[in-house]
Formats: structure tokens, sequence, C-alpha cells
């Protein structure tokens, strides 16, 4: 019982890490992705300012 409980909270901990990671490069990807964004938008206006 001892053994099941032990490696029952190791399994939930491992969950939790993974779900951690999850999130964190969902996070990254969407700052990535903001960045990108952020980065266009401001060349189009760049280059519609010159036209």
């Amino acid at each position: 019982m001892l053994v099941d409980s032990v490696s029952m909270l190791g399994w939930i901990n491992r969950l939790d890490c993974n779900i951690s990671y999850l999130y964190a490069l969902c996070y990254k990807i969407q700052w990535i992705h903001f960045n990108l964004l952020r980065r266009y938008v401001h060349e189009c206006s760049f280059v519609f300012g010159e036209l």
C-alpha cells in the first residue's frame, strides 16, 4: 500500500511537470507569435509610411 501511494505521488508529480512543461511551451509559442506579429505590423506600417 505504501509503495502504491509513493508511486502514485511520483506519477502525479510527473504529470504535473508535464503539464507545466506543456503550459510553458504553449506560453512561449504564443509569446513568439505575438512578437512576430508585432514586428510584422511594425514593418508594414513602415512600408506604408514610405509609400
